[in-house]
């Protein structure tokens, strides 16, 4: 059996996904730990602050990140995100959410 990629594509947003899958005596294929291979995903919202509330209202566990990190007043939304939050999933992966000063419209930004 070959190896696999999905690639999925919000045709709104442009938003990616890809997930791989490898096959056993693959190159890739390694036992998982959690938090290993899978550093995080990440999601745009319009509000950052009410997207880790209302998963923590529900049980999920919101993780604490240094004023400097989750906010970043003045950086250039072409590049850097205008806010951070991270949440982690039931396998201990962290969840991100960002915002950028530049509304969600039709174009993607540069970077995230």
């Amino acid at each position: 059996m070959e190896e696999s990629t999905s690639l999925l594509k919000d045709q709104e947003s442009g938003q990616k996904l890809e997930l791989n899958w490898y096959p056993e005596g693959s190159t890739f294929d390694t036992p998982y730990c959690s938090g290993e291979g899978l550093d995080h995903i990440a999601f745009r919202v319009e509000d950052v602050t009410e997207a880790v509330k209302e998963l923590s209202a529900k049980g999920i566990e919101a993780v604490r990140i240094s004023a400097s990190l989750a906010e970043q007043p003045g950086a250039d939304p072409k590049v850097y995100a205008a806010q951070v939050g991270y949440v982690k999933d039931p396998d201990g992966n962290w969840v991100e959410f960002y915002s950028h000063t530049q509304p969600l419209g039709e174009s993607i930004p540069i970077a995230y």
